[in-house]
């Protein structure tokens, strides 16, 4: 583990500069084949202009942002927080879905930070919005500063939406998803979103963890793929809201369970258990228009 570096909660509040983002038909279809999802509505030769983005497809926007902390933010951090971040929640509220060829202007906002038993725990909130200002997305990331001291007690000016965390229990529906081996390196490398604990060995041990492990918003987005052609007819445009919280490390190759239940006739509760029949994902959440 890196040595411990202080930052307190004083930066709560700190903003970025409007990050402007135009969508390609590419990025969207690069995102699904980074997942191995081969649902139609994300590829261009099967829906032409009509194209539209997976729903966990703004995480590679707001990786964007917050790894560009030296230009896009409003005051300078004290750490650098791309040495010690580990993603640990997302919650994504969908106005409508992306589309292909269109402009995005995306604001972040850090919006609490308080002590954690490994570190910070902070929140960051984007809202994504077209060029006419309509709200597109609402983002909420949860991170953990690994081996970094707060030296107060914290701070929050909101946060994210609470979801009920039930334990899922039988009866349940249940989804096998392989993990290829390289499935790190091939989301790392469709998506631009970097950080070398998920493919350098020596670095991710480095900071305390067993191996490379695959990203979080990857095994979030397959398990929500999985779902969605499983019980929504595959219909990506039907999807309000997800969420999930990353509490355990795939390590690939590795054989995912999925498993869920129907709340109600809007909501979907989910976790996701490895091969080792650990936990990696709870409060799985998924709201349906």
């Amino acid at each position: 583990m890196k040595k411990r570096a202080p930052i307190d909660s004083q930066i709560v509040g700190a903003q970025t500069k409007p990050y402007h983002y135009k969508v390609t038909y590419r990025d969207i279809s690069n995102y699904s084949a980074s997942i191995f999802d081969e649902n139609s509505a994300y590829y261009h030769e099967s829906k032409g202009n009509e194209i539209i983005a997976h729903p966990l497809f703004p995480v590679k926007i707001s990786w964007q942002i917050v790894e560009r902390l030296h230009t896009l933010w409003d005051i300078t951090f004290p750490v650098n927080l791309l040495d010690h971040l580990i993603h640990q929640s997302e919650y994504i509220k969908i106005f409508r879905p992306i589309k292909a060829e269109e402009d995005l202007v995306v604001q972040g906002e850090l919006i609490a930070l308080v002590p954690h038993k490994l570190g910070v725990k902070l929140t960051i909130r984007f809202n994504y919005r077209d060029q006419n200002e309509q709200e597109v997305i609402t983002e909420y990331v949860g991170a953990i500063l690994l081996g970094v001291k707060c030296m107060d007690e914290g701070n929050g000016i909101a946060a994210a939406p609470e979801i009920d965390r039930v334990e899922i229990k039988e009866p349940f529906q249940q989804i096998s998803i392989p993990v290829h081996r390289l499935a790190s390196y091939i989301y790392d490398g469709c998506n631009d979103i970097v950080n070398p604990i998920h493919t350098n060995r020596t670095y991710a041990k480095s900071m305390g963890l067993p191996n490379i492990i695959l990203q979080g918003t990857a095994t979030l987005a397959m398990s929500v793929s999985a779902i969605m052609n499983k019980a929504l007819n595959t219909n990506p445009e039907t999807i309000e809201v997800v969420a999930g919280k990353f509490i355990g490390y795939v390590l690939p190759p590795d054989n995912l369970s999925v498993r869920f239940i129907k709340k109600d006739r809007h909501e979907y509760l989910f976790d996701v258990v490895n091969q080792k029949k650990e936990t990696v994902i709870k409060g799985g959440y998924i709201k349906i228009k």
